[in-house]
């Protein structure tokens, strides 16, 4: 059982480390802001006291890390429902409902399975799930785990790899406003912790002791020496500054354990990082990337994919740049289970010569004028007429308004084997140009976006679509005219020539 006197020492023992390790933060790579987490904390209550705590996850303290504003209970639900339907299409419902969530905080919580979880944590529960099967694959086993993550939010992810594995120390770096809420809520919710903060003054090196729960400002991993078997970081690197995410790559390269894991779910093109390839570095070996998700939080929305590190001291990135920079791109088109058999590829390489198709794709994302773009595209099609290139070809001729190549394109894609989240986009855009209502097996293949797409389909969004394919492809749009909008302009003109001329003394 928890105590507001419990919850008011939490809080007053991180206010008195902030007072006195803020100041660190001021000149520090990791520690700058964002403009989007600058916008973020601008928009939602910061430092809740021991009365606001209690109900914290009701308020808007949470906005922005795996929550959304205050809402009605009914939207809540709504909101419950849609995020376990796209989680559960990679996420093992015995394993969501096999977690437990603290109530500390009061969350809105709602039936699954036979135990009653908040939307915030089944989302979470995706992540956790993710991360269990990537260190098993690629990572330490049959021992306890020195974990740090970076960017913990209130600590859900925490709280569930506590649940899921073997947790030797956990470590939480996070910047002030969500480390008042992560700090307290973890301590107070794992009690069988020695829950701690580390100082961010030049000192001694800190390294994990088992049984010890961690926080700290950005600035304490100049004192966090390791070594970590497993370093997390989830939607957030693709938040900061490209300066602030090599900074923490660095690190990583000096403090993972051997055999340890850096695992980033995340993207590009949102913040600093630009391109995939940037999450690179020296020191660093990329053992798998794959999309995180099966379906985006939202249909226009970025999609973030796992990239996973092992240290490799003295060697490079084993991948291509060429190759990283063409899959980030082809996963953000919803491309998932087409892409495996390149990505092994890719990363089984020996040699510094970029795979010959990735290249290419690489060379139609970044191409400097449309000319170009269409000719490597002409080559990419002689070279692999396959649903993935045929795909991208159908993309690419939509966003140009030539809508009966995009049609050719996507049908023969989808008659090659297209599948995920790749198919649900190809079905939408000609659902869009045909009119056409969303089948059931395209809602369901939707996940929670079902009724998202089905509100696309109905309003023709055909802008919409092409300027989400011209962002991820930065190429220009060409909206067609159709004769419907032909006929409209000219009545709407007849009209106004009309009026002017009654109105015309």
């Amino acid at each position: 059982m928890i105590y507001s006197d419990e919850i008011n020492r939490a809080l007053d023992a991180f206010h008195s480390y902030l007072a006195q390790n803020l100041a660190a933060c001021e000149q520090h790579p990791a520690a700058r802001v964002s403009s989007f987490w600058t916008q973020h904390f601008a928009e939602r209550r910061n430092f809740p006291d021991v009365r606001e705590f209690l109900i914290f996850r009701r308020g808007n303290f949470v906005y922005g890390i795996g929550d959304t504003c205050p809402a009605t209970p009914e939207q809540k639900r709504r909101e419950f429902e849609e995020v376990s339907k796209s989680i559960r299409l990679f996420t093992p419902t015995r394993f969501i409902e096999r977690l437990r969530e603290p109530v500390l905080g009061a969350p809105l919580v709602y039936p699954i399975g036979d135990t009653c979880l908040s939307a915030s944590f089944v989302l979470n529960a995706g992540t956790t799930w993710r991360i269990t099967q990537l260190q098993a694959q690629h990572g330490k086993v049959g021992e306890p785990l020195h974990v740090c993550e970076i960017g913990a939010g209130w600590g859900a992810c925490a709280s569930q790899l506590h649940q899921a594995c073997d947790i030797a120390s956990y470590t939480v770096i996070d910047l002030p406003e969500n480390l008042c809420l992560s700090s307290t809520c973890l301590a107070l919710g794992l009690p069988g912790r020695q829950a701690g903060f580390i100082a961010c003054v030049p000192g001694e090196p800190s390294p994990p002791i088992a049984g010890t729960l961690n926080f700290g400002l950005p600035p304490v991993i100049d004192n966090l020496a390791g070594p970590y078997d497993l370093i997390i970081n989830t939607m957030s690197f693709q938040e900061m500054d490209l300066e602030t995410v090599d900074t923490y790559f660095r690190w990583a390269a000096r403090v993972l354990a051997p055999g340890g894991l850096l695992v980033s779910f995340n993207s590009h093109d949102k913040a600093g990082i630009r391109q995939a390839s940037q999450y690179l570095h020296e020191g660093l070996r990329l053992v798998h990337v794959a999309p995180f998700r099966k379906v985006p939080a939202g249909y226009f929305n970025t999609i973030p994919y796992e990239m996973v590190f092992r240290r490799e001291d003295g060697g490079g990135p084993s991948m291509p740049v060429a190759a990283v920079n063409a899959l980030g791109e082809l996963m953000q088109l919803g491309l998932d289970s087409d892409l495996c058999e390149l990505a092994e590829a890719a990363l089984a390489t020996k040699s510094e010569q970029e795979p010959r198709y990735l290249a290419a794709m690489s060379n139609f994302f970044y191409a400097d004028n449309e000319q170009e773009r269409r000719t490597v595209l002409v080559l990419l099609l002689q070279q692999e007429d396959d649903c993935v290139t045929n795909f991208v070809a159908g993309n690419y001729w939509y966003a140009q308004g030539n809508m009966a190549s995009a049609r050719a394109h996507l049908e023969k894609s989808l008659a090659q084997g297209l599948r995920d989240f790749a198919a649900v986009r190809a079905r939408v855009l000609l659902a869009v140009l045909d009119g056409e209502a969303a089948a059931t097996p395209l809602r369901e293949a939707a996940g929670g976006l079902a009724d998202e797409v089905t509100a696309i389909i109905s309003r023709r969004e055909v802008a919409g679509l092409q300027n989400h394919i011209a962002r991820v492809m930065d190429c220009p749009v060409d909206t067609p005219i159709t004769w419907r909008a032909l006929l409209a302009k000219a009545w709407h003109r007849f009209a106004r020539n009309s009026q002017a001329r009654v109105s015309r003394p």
